[in-house]
């Protein structure tokens, strides 16, 4: 009889030990359940935010590069031989400072005839395979024909195929002038970018304000 009593305690203790492991069970699947669904609500949100971010940085990139390309002067407009000789002689004018506070040119090497050449190319005056043999051809035949005296600073350094070649050698100097005025090699190009920009706007500023000039 007292067996019998015990064995239905046992029984019943079993039972309701299974029940509650059966409710404990329940319950952590339903944590790990809505965990899963939180996490996954969360991985999805950073992910839309991430991509939103990144079209943004992408758009305005865009309207960077675009809004730079816009003060390019219209390329199918060549300037003329006088137009580049005032543009060059106004880039030999051009002074900096070296590290000892010192006044220097910044056209100072033959190498730094590159930059003269990337406007060439962009206006279409120089193109080809072989750019700058071209470029040399028409600094010295168009632009400093005979009769057409060569500034005595310009003298030592007049273009030469062999340095603007192992200038545009460089990985950062070898890009169109375009990419030159994209703001993304400002610090490789240096000094050459300084003479594109005063080539360029001098230019620039002579067909808008005398369009008609030579």
């Amino acid at each position: 009889m007292l067996n019998q009593k015990m064995r239905k305690k046992m029984e019943t203790k079993n039972e309701k030990m299974n029940v509650a492991e059966i409710i404990m069970a329940m319950m952590v699947k339903s944590i790990d359940e809505i965990a899963t669904e939180e996490l996954k609500v969360i991985i999805d949100i950073a992910s839309a935010a991430i991509y939103e971010r990144a079209m943004m940085a992408e758009q305005s990139a865009k309207g960077n590069d675009s809004t730079r390309r816009e003060k390019l002067p219209d390329k199918s407009r060549q300037p003329t031989p006088p137009m580049m000789r005032r543009a060059i002689e106004k880039a030999f004018a051009l002074e900096t400072k070296d590290n000892k506070g010192r006044a220097k040119r910044v056209f100072n090497t033959k190498r730094k005839w590159l930059a003269v050449l990337r406007v060439l190319q962009y206006f279409g005056i120089v193109r080809g395979n072989k750019p700058y043999n071209d470029a040399e051809n028409y600094i010295i035949n168009k632009v400093y024909p005979n009769g057409v005296p060569i500034p005595e600073m310009m003298r030592d350094i007049m273009p030469n195929p062999n340095a603007m070649s192992k200038a545009g050698g460089e990985m950062a100097l070898n890009r169109s002038l375009e990419d030159w005025l994209s703001g993304k090699y400002d610090e490789q190009l240096g000094d050459y970018l300084v003479i594109a920009r005063c080539v360029l706007k001098s230019i620039t500023d002579e067909m808008l304000s005398n369009p008609q000039k030579a």
